[in-house]
């Protein structure tokens, strides 16, 4: 009887602190820890194919490291670009520090121009994020707006032109980013 008990109570335990929760299966995890003005790209194209194919990705991030530079920018960038390179949109989660705390916040711009010619032409602010914790995501590509969900907040911006290049860049920070296997039969 004790052996059933210990059992139940285990169960119920495992159960309660959620480590047999429904976990998701990890369809691709991008990890970073650059420093200050540098940036790593994610050069696999499984972000575009899962945004070309499901028109969205959901997953998880952690940014657990910000660095300051006085020029550019930390955390992680979602960038669509078209064919020739002359347009880019750029959704971000960024990291700033203020008052010796770090914080995060969403980011969207439209980027015209190519390599040293490039020249931010419009951006918008979104809400704030907790540093250091792990937060959903989703990213959703439509025809003629992307959006950024991450947490409670959302932030998109118009397309107004064909989307050739997607990717995910991690910029000064440290974090990981984990997309999760889409199931179209139950989202």
């Amino acid at each position: 009887m004790r052996n059933w008990l210990g059992c139940l109570a285990m169960l119920i335990g495992l159960c309660g602190s959620g480590a047999m929760a429904s976990a998701q299966e990890v369809a691709h995890e991008f990890s970073w820890d650059e420093a200050p003005g540098y940036y790593l790209k994610d050069e696999d194209d499984w972000l575009k194919d899962e945004l070309t194919l499901s028109r969205q990705a959901t997953g998880e991030i952690h940014i657990s490291v910000c660095r300051r530079h006085l020029m550019w920018g930390s955390g992680v960038v979602f960038g669509f670009q078209n064919a020739d390179e002359s347009i880019t949109l750029q959704l971000a989660i960024d990291c700033e520090w203020h008052e010796g705390e770090a914080s995060m916040n969403l980011t969207a711009m439209r980027v015209e121009g190519a390599g040293a010619d490039a020249e931010t032409v419009d951006r918008k602010f979104g809400g704030n994020l907790a540093f250091d914790e792990t937060h959903a995501i989703q990213l959703i590509l439509m025809e003629n707006e992307v959006i950024l969900q991450a947490g409670e907040l959302q932030i998109s911006y118009p397309v107004t032109f064909e989307i050739e290049k997607i990717w995910e860049t991690g910029v000064g920070s440290g974090g990981t980013i984990r997309f999760f296997k889409f199931d179209p039969l139950t989202g």
